[in-house]
């Protein structure tokens, strides 16, 4: 806000500020009119209620004691209200000194002062204290997005408003949090919509897959957690084959697109699984072990059971203990290192992540053949041997073919 607009802001909160002081001055000055009304018990258990005249003799014997009548203590506690007020009970206190009530002790006892600020009217009083140091704009802001995510699960989990939270959440992803807010909020918005309602879950899974498609989170957006297929049909099977064919034929993106789409059409079919589980195949070709990594511990993770999730579990074995360390972004940025292993400054011109040895043959994983040669090491002995419990480890790295 300008200088001009802090003011005018502050300038309506002292309004209302003062109109709050002045129905409150009100009520007081009308409780202050009514204190020594007669407030004492005339009813029919009153000792007043019967009698003809207008004051009672306290001291004969029949009456009893004064303090034991609810009735006239009543009474005299109004009138002493009446002549010296809301005094509390303590020493010496008929003095104007000790004016104090029992509600004022108390808060002086807990610290709590009532004393308003006399500079509450002033526009200026406000502005001084709106912060300016960028550390505490900072904190402030990440406060309040993390509130934001909070409050969007809790409609959700709690009161299963599913409209309000993904409203919620939306409004934090406008704001831009961080990026962990970013992706959370994301992640909420797309599992609690895409199977009651897609088109709400649309706009988050098309951010993931477009700004952070290297991240477990895209992957759930392409792949959520679905067990409930039916048999294959011979449209899927036909579009499998077509699919198998382009990858043969090296035509990755090609295939890639036809698995997209045939999933988007059929996506409780049977062949599901093996359709992901070849899209994985077309990603290690064209992207890298490192993504072809995280779509294998994915269908690993939705179709453990199956022969897909199963493989997909092999695979991992193997591609995970002969994978160099790759620093990477969530977008999918490579981050350089230098020769302590410490990543630098990224310098990568594209967000296509690259392995550290894709320009070396003897070091890159071929999908189609064998496991790569490992070099000569005196620790680990024969190098053949190597080899062999390799292969066996990794006994087909083919994906299935159409039967």
């Amino acid at each position: 806000m300008t200088d001009a607009q802090k003011t005018e802001f502050f300038a309506k909160h002292i309004a209302k500020l003062k109109a709050k002081e002045e129905k409150e001055e009100l009520e007081r000055r009308r409780a202050e009119r009514s204190k020594g009304f007669d407030t004492g018990d005339y009813n029919s258990n009153s000792i007043f209620a019967n009698s003809s005249t207008s004051f009672e003799d306290f001291g004969t014997a029949p009456k009893g004691f004064y303090f034991s009548n609810t009735g006239t203590v009543s009474k005299g506690t109004s009138s002493f209200k009446q002549v010296w007020g809301d005094r509390a009970l303590s020493d010496n206190w008929r003095y104007s000194k000790k004016m104090s009530s029992i509600d004022d002790m108390k808060n002086e006892a807990l610290g709590v002062t009532s004393a308003p600020d006399p500079r509450r009217f002033e526009p200026a009083f406000y502005i001084e204290q709106i912060p300016t140091d960028a550390g505490k704009l900072g904190q402030l802001k990440k406060d309040r997005d993390t509130a934001s995510l909070g409050l969007g699960i809790m409609y959700q989990n709690y009161f299963t408003n599913t409209p309000l939270a993904t409203k919620t959440l939306y409004d934090l992803v406008d704001v831009k949090p961080e990026e962990k807010v970013l992706l959370q909020a994301l992640y909420e918005i797309f599992a609690m919509n895409y199977e009651k309602n897609p088109q709400a879950s649309e706009k988050a899974k098309q951010i993931l897959l477009t700004d952070y498609p290297y991240t477990s989170y895209a992957e759930f957006a392409r792949n959520p957690k679905n067990n409930s297929f039916v048999k294959s049909s011979e449209d899927v099977e036909n579009e499998y084959k077509r699919a198998y064919a382009l990858y043969e034929a090296e035509k990755f993106s090609d295939s890639k697109n036809v698995i997209d789409q045939t999933i988007e059409k059929y996506p409780k079919d049977a062949l599901v699984p093996k359709l992901y589980l070849l899209n994985a195949f077309n990603t290690g070709k064209s992207s890298g072990k490192e993504v072809m990594i995280l779509q294998l511990e994915q269908i690993a993770l939705n179709y453990a059971k199956t022969p897909e999730g199963i493989k997909a579990k092999e695979m991992l074995n193997y591609l995970k203990s002969d994978l160099a360390f790759q620093a990477t972004d969530n977008k999918g940025n490579t981050i350089p290192q230098n020769q302590n292993n410490v990543p630098v400054q990224p310098a990568s011109q594209n967000n296509v992540p690259t392995s550290p040895d894709n320009n070396d043959p003897q070091k890159i994983q071929d999908f189609n053949g064998q496991p790569p040669v490992k070099k000569k090491s005196k620790r680990f002995g024969n190098p053949d041997q190597n080899k062999q419990d390799l292969q066996m480890q990794n006994p087909n790295s083919q994906p299935p073919r159409p039967k």
